[in-house]
């Protein structure tokens, strides 16, 4: 019993956290623009779901889940204040925290995000030092993927890749092409059997989901090998970015001791 009141506590603290924004979005009159659903005295219409979900644009397809989404949230909303949870002294202490929190990375990320200078040396050397932790766990090919409506299509479509000739003579069969790696493993047999196994560079047409695709076998990567750096670069820079802010916040930290007069017990430095 104790066990299971814990982890009503915990869904509950989750819930109001995540919900308490919707409380400011209850209106006894009907508000302006088309109405999209109302809990009791609450409203979600076309005025107000922008700021209700904090999205700059909302999607006409997007409409009905979050509708749904809101109107189900509202109903646990409404019933956890009958409980008087929205009282409950722990969660609103965890609701201060939270905020505080907040406060504290929304004031890090402003401060700190324009003083941050990576220079283009310092994500090559990084990438060297690191080279190790972006070695492939598996086989890989990076593909060229040619997507048609069916698999007579798809045959002819190989046999004008096998015979070298170009692909805009069957354009108007062609629903799309993309490029992308795969790793071995990620899809079915016999699609990952004839990506890795076999050296012809073009394999297909396969049923894959709704989709009949002819794969182009453009490179192959043997597990171990390494990454690029021109494939990794966004990862690498992301992963100095936090290096730098790290070294900065605890440079800010300093001076922020340094001019506020704070004092530690000795005891516990």
């Amino acid at each position: 019993m104790k066990l299971s009141h814990n982890l009503d506590r915990i869904l509950n603290i989750v819930v109001v956290l995540f919900l308490c924004f919707l409380a400011s979005c209850a209106k006894k009159q009907i508000p302006p623009g088309e109405i999209y659903a109302r809990v009791s005295s609450s409203w979600l219409s076309s005025d107000n779901i922008d700021s209700v979900f904090m999205l700059p644009i909302v999607g006409e397809k997007d409409l009905p889940e979050m509708i749904d989404y809101w109107v189900e949230s509202s109903l646990f909303y409404e019933e956890a204040v009958k409980v008087g949870l929205n009282k409950d002294k722990y969660l609103l202490r965890k609701r201060d925290d939270y905020y505080k929190q907040l406060l504290i990375s929304s004031y890090l990320e402003s401060v700190l995000i324009n003083r941050v200078l990576i220079p283009e040396e310092a994500v090559k050397n990084y990438y060297i030092k690191n080279k190790s932790s972006f070695a492939r766990k598996s086989d890989e090919v990076f593909t060229e993927q040619f997507f048609v409506s069916n698999k007579e299509d798809g045959e002819k479509l190989k046999k004008l890749l096998l015979q070298g000739k170009k692909t805009e003579l069957m354009k108007d069969k062609i629903i799309r092409i993309s490029f992308g790696t795969i790793k071995k493993g990620f899809l079915p047999n016999p699609v990952d059997f004839y990506l890795f196994n076999k050296k012809n560079n073009f394999v297909g047409p396969f049923s894959i989901g709704d989709d009949i695709v002819v794969f182009k076998i453009l490179q192959s990567f043997k597990k171990g090998s390494f990454r690029g750096l021109d494939e990794v670069y966004d990862e690498v820079y992301q992963r100095v970015l936090q290096i730098k802010k790290g070294d900065l916040r605890f440079v800010l930290l300093d001076s922020l001791k340094s001019n506020s007069g704070v004092y530690i017990n000795s005891k516990y430095r």
